[in-house]
């Protein structure tokens, strides 16, 4: 089979085991081989599970964890990217409210943006304007 479709049962069998957080890591390969493959509804199918499971992966841990805040900042990249934007841009928001490292604080408010012109494109931290480095969107 393809690379994402073996990562995606991956994803299956570690939701069973039940590690949801690897689970949910193995969704997010799945949708970055179907990016390389050019299977866009794949991607986004992918994506959307790995957010569905970082999110479950988190249930009943303390939310101002760093892992907690690693995970959502990576979260609202994943809703954006499956074209989740209300979502992307809900999670963003709240994560703004709390304290947070200004790299983590500069990404996430670029992640608004973008979400809010429903633009599902890839983009680096240089580009998001961390490091001074202007964005180009």
């Amino acid at each position: 089979g393809s690379v994402s479709g073996l990562c995606l049962k991956a994803s299956i069998l570690a939701e069973e085991a039940p590690d949801l957080y690897i689970a949910a890591n193995y969704a997010l390969w799945a949708a970055w081989a179907a990016d390389d493959d050019g299977d866009k509804d794949g991607a986004v199918s992918h994506r959307s599970r790995a957010a569905d499971l970082f999110d479950k992966s988190l249930n009943g841990e303390d939310e101002s964890s760093e892992h907690a805040i690693i995970t959502r900042t990576l979260m609202v990249d994943i809703l954006r990217r499956a074209e989740r934007w209300a979502e992307a841009m809900e999670l963003a928001n709240t994560l703004l409210k709390t304290d947070l490292d200004a790299a983590v604080r500069t990404v996430l408010k670029f992640q608004v943006s973008v979400a809010s012109k429903k633009d599902d494109q890839c983009y680096t931290v240089d580009e998001a304007g961390v490091n001074g480095k202007p964005s180009r969107n």
